[in-house]
């Protein structure tokens, strides 16, 4: 097989764990896109250097935390996650789940998906919205009409509730 064709596959694999990384470090989704772009050109150029004996998904997370960071060196601006053992543990859960059963990332991040089922529907339908449906958080407070302030206490709510769910069901490990 061609490196271009294993370099394809293993992108498609990687391609929603990639995205849920950087969404999870940058705020801006157009930087997202940016970052992601600069991450798959990147490995591209150094696939070569990929080691075979290693998992692909850390490598490229490695290479796309690079990029971040330049990003925000250049932009002077912060990252919603910048702290470098807070980058290590996001690291680590993705590891997990990545390790875990599943062909695919949607199919990895099935738990998720019920957890959310679980979740009080105030909580659901802010969640959908916001990181489901990738809607601007004034888009989202203008559709649940609630202030900016409400909106940012309902997430937070919200997200610590399912972080709860997924240490329940083994799927994320409590932060040390």
């Amino acid at each position: 097989m061609k490196s271009e064709q294993v370099f394809e596959i293993l992108m498609r694999e990687q391609t929603g764990m990639l995205l849920t990384y950087l969404r999870a470090i940058v705020g801006s989704p157009a930087a997202v896109d940016d970052i992601y772009q600069e991450t798959m050109l990147t490995a591209w150029k150094k696939l070569d250097s990929f080691d075979k004996t290693r998992s692909f998904g850390p490598w490229l997370r490695g290479i796309a935390k690079n990029h971040a960071l330049a990003h925000f060196r250049c932009a002077k601006r912060d990252m919603l996650m910048c702290n470098d053992a807070i980058l290590e543990y996001l690291d680590q859960q993705l590891l997990q789940i990545e390790l875990s059963s599943g062909d695919s990332w949607q199919e990895k991040t099935k738990v998720l998906h019920q957890c959310i089922e679980q979740l009080p529907e105030k909580y659901q339908q802010v969640v959908r919205l916001r990181y489901l449906e990738e809607r601007k958080t004034a888009e989202v407070q203008q559709h649940v009409d609630i202030s900016r302030e409400a909106l940012k206490k309902r997430l937070r709510r919200a997200k610590k509730q399912l972080f709860q769910c997924l240490q329940q069901k083994n799927i994320l490990m409590a932060m040390s």
